[in-house]
């Protein structure tokens, strides 16, 4: 270390964050954060260098960003272009990179003992970038490529558009992605060299002294310190000044004004924008958050409330829209209904009324001290998050709190004071805001088009009569706007007052504690409906004394499946993240739920409608840090509910009492409303219709699923089923919907066993949950393809969005039972002559597990080795589009390995051939010649993405959820996949290769699903191979096909820990 380094360690952390912290600044003046974190299992760094958008040239738009792309390329000192990401992808890590107006932030992870060299890798961007004139030329095409996957994005058009809106002259107005024309042709024909003008970008603002670095690891704090010093003090400091830019984008002539936007989707918005003084200097009081809580709002007498309570809007998000060092905006964002957008002016109005009522009543100091109270609560217990991910927020950080604040900063209120509030507030006045209606109506009806997406609109001042209006309803004298339905929230029920740990008891610890550390969640509840509660008990008394300690009872008679039982509970009690919070996930199980079109819509319209009924009560909830999130699966209904332990239990409460009165058998006693019903089923059927708009790969996974689920149903059929349903339908539906459910519950979190089973025995109670026969139970099952043949699906942008110029394929490459004969021994040679040492795969004990399980492990591994490969090949080499993604997959319950490619200038057929050959190049090229060390070093890497272990308790409970949800209930996958692959040999993945992978494999079996762009020629006829299946109509497919046959997990369910 050197004494030039200057170091500070008094930084606010939270109470949670027992990692240690380092501020250190080098004598180039550089600022880094040094984070030990000695549990880590992935060591990360960021760069962020505070030059972005708004600093590109005007003959170079997007130069910033052009910039970020290049220095991925290839450095003096590791001039071999894929050399950082090859790097890391040998070791277990990944990179990325994003350009914002004012930022250029540059981002990896990697495991920990190769963090420094990956390091020195990272640092040479900064020192010695080459931009040699091959990759320059080819990386123009990327960033082309990703401006062209968004040319059809509302949110993207939308902020280009509001930054066209603003003065012409400044950086804000400028178009900022890049692409062909700003970055080539422009600059060629100005007789300018972009190589030439990136290097001199790169020369003026690139400094030392403007840069942050972020560094997170399992090392010391010293040795960290130690290696920034060695390999980032060789930075030049320029000793710049901070970039600086005008504080008013938007003058007095730019604003005032109502803008008429047609979208791409079907959406129907309107949005208040008004541009505002830049908020860092108060970041301690932050006077923006205070009015967005308010305007934001939804429980009673709030924007939204008295908008839904007219049938006029669906939801409402109020937020800071943009935060820079010298200006910001804040924005209203309203989703209208069809009634709604007849009543524009009106819904604006009621917008000026409440900052009016605001303005009247004055800054409250009672809601500032809640407001920083749940601050200081969240902060209290932050959660952990991924290295790269804290990384980056720090390093931003950096740029804009003190030393002592980076971590706080963005994270508290530190003083109770009001008195900034009032001029911000005032600045939510008629004539400081945009106003921005988007509605498909405005289609040939425009006269402006942007430049630089294309997108129609009008533009005009705000009529005289409009202006008075909303100044006058400011002023609460509006009348046609009723004030009276508008005003402040009440003191919120649902902060929490106890965050006591609940301790965990002898006896827990003694017999349960050790098996869910290792294995996962347990059985503590297994309840049948034909006994009563105290038979109930004695049962599970008789059970657990016939069990000795380190026995494991397989009940095949008493929990058969779903059929055998009302209600099944998991639990698992904290004792890592001692936070006082608790998630619990309900999964309704029900037939009726996903039987027919109509139904599957009935089910989401049965969550949204539950949502909507809620929604005043529930917001109350959100504000105090609890949640509840419903939403419709195959199997039925999820309800999931998390946060702070004190008050869940009276949120869950409620949400299930609602439940049980939209299910009540008697209609008229349902809750919902006309009105409700009227909106949701508005709002849904609009969601439908613009799944046409999704991006092309999207439409490429929807396809395969399609084509290869039994049953898997359209958004066209859903959106068929539901036009033609009532009010009536949907009473009648949600009650044999409630009527027929089975309920498997988990529960995870500060919580004692016994208090988790009476939550779970409260969902028996109140929702009378009961036995499934066996033909009720849900079952997705999956077409079973055969070997050697192709399977080929294909769309085309016509028949959905007609102006999206982008195709792309997915193709998938299955393996394993579903995939094949009859007969499983005929699956895969047993022999082990061929390299692939699999038993027999057939549907019953450890045969199938550790058949499915070799075979999942294989294409783990063999994904991991081809991930980078394909990325540089495919998408930097070849430049054949921004979207290049492999990986193993679970498609249709089926393992496969998953190649996506999108692309602007090739079509499916194409990419098609590009993607094969490159399998066979890897092939042929790599993977036969393969080293003992390499394919140590990934194997090592792979099995330590698989066994990093969760950040917090969130992301620890998704992970058993999604096996309880699946019916899986297989906890340790990962550790058996981690230890199966740590076996597996290169002759084991080249006879893969050749038995189920490459072009004329034996045992190959492979979908591909394409989607072709408005400029592609669609196939009309179909290549005459006799191994290619061509699906033109995915039901008519489905039904001449057979279907896999159901295997249930349920049979070996472990119940030896079910609570007395």
């Amino acid at each position: 270390m050197t004494n030039e380094t200057k170091i500070f360690e008094d930084i606010q952390l939270s109470h949670n964050d027992k990692r240690d912290y380092r501020h250190i600044t080098l004598a180039n003046n550089l600022q880094a954060i040094l984070i030990h974190d000695p549990d880590t299992e992935k060591s990360a760094a960021c760069c962020d260098v505070r030059v972005g958008s708004l600093l590109d040239p005007p003959s170079a738009p997007g130069l910033a960003h052009f910039l970020e792309h290049m220095l991925f390329m290839g450095t003096e000192k590791y001039p071999v272009e894929n050399e950082y990401s090859a790097y890391l992808s040998d070791h277990g890590g990944y990179s990325n990179a994003y350009t914002s107006q004012e930022d250029t932030v540059y981002y990896f992870d990697v495991q920990n003992e190769f963090f420094e060299g990956a390091l020195d890798l990272f640092a040479s961007f900064f020192v010695c970038p080459l931009f040699t004139e091959t990759a320059t030329e080819r990386e123009i095409n990327a960033v082309d490529n990703e401006n062209t996957k968004n040319l059809q994005s509302d949110m993207w058009r939308g902020f280009q558009l509001m930054k066209s809106f603003a003065k012409p002259d400044h950086p804000f107005s400028k178009f900022s992605t890049g692409n062909l024309e700003t970055l080539k042709t422009t600059p060629e024909k100005d007789g300018l060299n972009i190589r030439k003008m990136l290097l001199d970008f790169h020369a003026k603002y690139y400094s030392a002294n403007i840069m942050r670095v972020a560094v997170y690891g399992n090392d010391s704090l010293d040795t960290m310190q130690k290696w920034v010093e060695e390999k980032f003090n060789d930075i030049e400091n320029k000793e710049l000044a901070l970039n600086t830019f005008p504080s008013d984008p938007y003058g007095p002539e730019e604003l005032g004004r109502m803008i008429e936007v047609v979208p791409v989707k079907d959406v129907k918005t309107l949005d208040v924008f008004f541009p505002m003084p830049t908020v860092q200097p108060v970041y301690r009081t932050k006077p923006l958050g205070y009015i967005a809580h308010l305007i934001g709002h939804e429980s009673e007498g709030s924007i939204l409330a008295h908008l839904k309570t007219k049938g006029w809007a669906n939801s409402l998000g109020c937020y800071t829209f943009l935060s820079q060092q010298d200006f910001a905006a804040f924005r209203v964002n309203i989703s209208l209904t069809d009634t709604g957008m007849e009543h524009v002016d009106d819904i604006v109005a009621i917008v000026f009324s409440y900052v009016g009522m605001l303005n009247k009543e004055g800054p409250k100091e009672w809601i500032m001290k809640e407001t920083k109270e749940t601050y200081d609560m969240n902060f209290r217990f932050l959660d952990k998050s991924d290295a790269a991910d804290y990384c980056t927020r720090v390093a931003e950080s950096m740029h804009l709190y003190p030393p002592e604040h980076i971590v706080s900063g963005p994270e508290l209120v530190f003083d109770e004071d009001i008195s900034d509030i009032p001029r911000y507030l005032s600045l939510l006045s008629p004539s400081n805001s945009l106003v921005t209606v988007s509605n498909k109506k405005f289609a040939g009806k425009t006269s402006e088009k942007e430049r630089w997406y294309g997108t129609d609109f009008n533009i005009s001042s705000f009529s005289s009569e409009q202006m008075q209006r909303w100044m006058n309803a400011m002023q609460l004298k509006d009348d046609r706007t009723d004030s009276s339905a508008l005003f402040l929230p009440i003191a919120n029920p649902f902060i929490p007052s106890d965050f006591d740990i609940c301790p965990i008891s002898d006896d827990w610890k003694a017999t349960h504690e050790e098996v869910c550390l290792i294995n996962g969640p347990v059985i503590i509840a297994s309840i049948d409906d034909n006994y009563s509660e105290n038979e109930q008990r004695e049962g599970e008394e008789k059970q657990i004394e016939s069990v000795s300690e380190d026995e494991e009872v397989e009940e095949d008679g008493v929990v058969p499946d779903a059929n055998g039982r009302a209600l099944r509970t998991w639990f698992f009690q904290d004792s890592k993240w001692l936070v006082p919070k608790v998630n619990v996930y309900l999964q309704l199980v029900t037939f009726e739920a996903y039987a027919t079109p109509g139904n599957v819509a009935f089910s989401e319209m049965f969550a949204n409608v539950l949502t909507e009924l809620l929604a005043e009560y529930a917001y109350y909830a959100d504000c105090g840090g609890l949640s509840f999130d419903i939403r419709n699966t195959q199997k039925g209904l999820t309800v999931i509910f998390y946060g702070y332990h004190h008050k869940l239990g009276t949120l869950m409460s409620k949400t299930l009492e609602e439940i049980h009165k939209m299910g009540d058998r008697n209609e008229a006693l349902s809750p919902c409303p006309e009105d409700v019903y009227s909106r949701v089923k508005e709002k849904l059927l609009r969601q439908y219709a613009n799944c046409v708009f999704n991006q092309p790969y999207t439409h490429c996974m929807t396809g395969s699923l399609v084509c290869l689920e039994h049953p898997r149903w359209t958004n066209v059929e859903k959106h068929a089923a539901l036009s033609n349903l009532s009010l009536a339908d949907f009473k009648s539906f949600s009650s044999h919907l409630i009527q027929n459910i089975f309920a498997e519950v988990f529960i995870i979190g500060n919580i004692a066993p016994h208090a988790a089973k009476e939550m779970s025995r409260s969902v028996l109670e109140t929702l009378g949950c009961k036995k499934l026969a066996e033909s009720q139970v849900p079952v997705r099952r999956s077409v079973q393809l055969q070997i050697g043949k192709e399977y080929i699906y294909r769309q085309h942008a016509k028949d959905n969005n007609p102006h999206e110029v982008n195709s792309s394929i997915e193709c998938l490459y299955f393996v394993g039972p579903q995939c094949g004969p009859s007969s499983a021994g005929e699956v895969i040679d047993t022999s082990g002559q061929n390299g692939v040492a699999l038993a027999p795969i057939v549907h019953s004990g450890d045969v199938m597990e550790w058949s499915v399980l070799a075979i999942s492990s294989t294409l783990e591994l063999l994904s991991h080795l081809l991930a980078e490969p394909a990325f540089d090949q495919l998408r930097t080499k070849e430049q054949l589009g921004y979207i290049v993604h492999t990986s193993h997959a679970t498609v249709a319950s089926r393992d496969c390995l998953r190649v996506i490619v999108q692309s602007n200038s090739q079509d499916p057929i194409y990419l098609d051939g590009r993607i094969e050959l490159f399998l066979q190049q890897y092939f042929d090229e790599v993977l036969t010649t393969l080293s003992d060390a390499s394919l140590l070093d990934n194997k090592k890497a792979c099995i330590e993405n698989l066994l990093e272990k969760p950040k917090n308790l969130d992301k620890e409970s998704s992970r058993y959820w999604s096996e309880i949800s699946q019916g899986t209930y297989f906890f340790s996958l990962k550790r058996k996949t981690a230890e199966y692959i740590s076996t597996i040999s290169r002759d084991d993945l080249v006879n893969f290769c050749t038995t189920f992978l490459l072009s004329g494999a034996k045992q190959r079996s492979k979908f591909s699903s394409q989607f072709f762009g408005c400029e592609q020629m669609y196939p009309t006829t179909a290549a005459k191979n006799e191994k290619d299946v061509y699906i033109r109509n995915p039901s008519h497919f489905k039904n001449a096909m057979a279907l896999q046959p159901y295997a249930s997990h349920e049979d070996h369910l472990d119940t030896s820990h079910i609570l007395a």
